[in-house]
């Protein structure tokens, strides 16, 4: 076993039902306890949060676990993960978040691959609520993750990932301005290639997915109107891109629009239709990825339910990342793109069982 010595850094905001079961997963390590510490960022949660991970912080022996427990001044996830950055003492920095659990061997995996010499990797996430219908299909869908040599999705999510000290050192940490999602993609857009990444999905968390159809698309609504705030203003052709994407979603969006101006007599809604239609069929079959999870969902819930769920998802997710994306670009429009961070967050409390500093 590769002893790389790593901090875990745990961002929680309100997370008194899970953080727990997270934080043992952590001590229940199949790793040296000298070899690893663990560092609890509380964002200024208003649940039980603070009162569990100081009492665990306090149940454990030092022998056992070096565990510290860092309380901010409502700062959002970036500049969560920016405080453990700055708290860990170790020159690996892993994160996973206070409502995922972890399996034995998360730590030993992800040292495996800093032993080869990578710079940065991600593991695999796997659905924690399996009990709940809404949260296996996002996990079949939103969330699915492809580690394969020819197709690659998803292999790079907040919940699960390390970097070298390094990485920080040369990029400034994450971005300030995203508050609950998007930071790894923006620091993913700016780590330069020099860094090596490896995908690692034998390291595996569990998280839990959204149980109610509501939930899950007020977050990705949310995620969308930030989505441009993270795409790097210098590069032109990544931006385009970026925006390309969400007129080609907007697109789809508009098609039953479009099949009504077609059939009140209105030819203009032919060109939409035709530029619809194209964008439809690029998102359901055209790629890898998309034919990978139609594929999966025909094998897990037959042909007919399979394609309909394929078909009501890439719509959806469309209208919603295709129309908030250029929503957001309008209603973020005096908004720098890549700001430099802001002044660090401010730490109101810590305490530990061990007699490191809180920098």
């Amino acid at each position: 076993m590769s002893k790389e010595e790593i901090s875990v850094v745990v961002c929680a905001y309100n997370e008194e039902r899970l953080l727990e079961d997270c934080l043992q997963s952590l001590i229940n390590q199949n790793y040296p306890a000298d070899a690893y510490e663990i560092i609890i960022v509380d964002d200024a949660s208003t649940d039980r949060t603070p009162d569990i991970a100081k009492s665990f912080v306090q149940s454990i022996d030092s022998e056992d676990a070096h565990i510290r427990y860092v309380r901010i001044e409502d700062g959002g996830l970036s500049r969560a993960r920016n405080v453990g950055i700055r708290a860990a003492e170790n020159e690996v920095i892993a994160f996973i978040d206070g409502d995922a659990v972890a399996e034995p061997d998360w730590l030993a995996n992800l040292a495996e691959a800093f032993a080869d010499g990578v710079d940065y990797v991600g593991g695999r996430i796997e659905v924690l609520n399996r009990e709940s219908k809404i949260a296996r299909l996002a996990q079949a869908t939103r969330h699915k993750q492809i580690f394969e040599e020819d197709v690659m999705r998803n292999h790079h999510i907040g919940c699960n990932m390390a970097y070298r000290r390094e990485v920080f050192e040369e990029v400034g940490g994450f971005n300030d301005n995203l508050i609950s999602r998007g930071d790894e993609v923006s620091l993913r857009d700016r780590i330069p290639n020099r860094f090596r990444f490896q995908p690692v999905p034998e390291a595996v968390v569990y998280h839990e997915r959204p149980e109610r159809i509501r939930d899950w698309i007020k977050t990705e609504w949310e995620a969308s109107l930030l989505s441009g705030l993270y795409r790097d203003p210098d590069t032109f052709i990544r931006l385009a891109v970026h925006y390309g994407f969400a007129l080609e979603r907007s697109l789809i969006a508009s098609l039953p629009l479009t099949v009504l101006l077609l059939g009140v007599g209105v030819e203009a809604g032919l060109l939409f239709a035709v530029g619809g239609g194209l964008a439809a069929v690029r998102r359901i079959v055209g790629t890898g990825e998309v034919r990978r999870i139609l594929k999966d969902l025909v094998d897990d819930y037959g042909v007919v339910r399979g394609m309909g769920i394929h078909l009501l998802y890439t719509y959806g997710e469309s209208a919603i990342h295709g129309i908030g994306t250029l929503v957001g670009a309008i209603k973020y429009r005096n908004d720098s793109l890549l700001p430099p961070n802001s002044d660090p967050a401010e730490v109101v409390e810590t305490q530990s069982n061990t007699q490191l500093p809180v920098h």
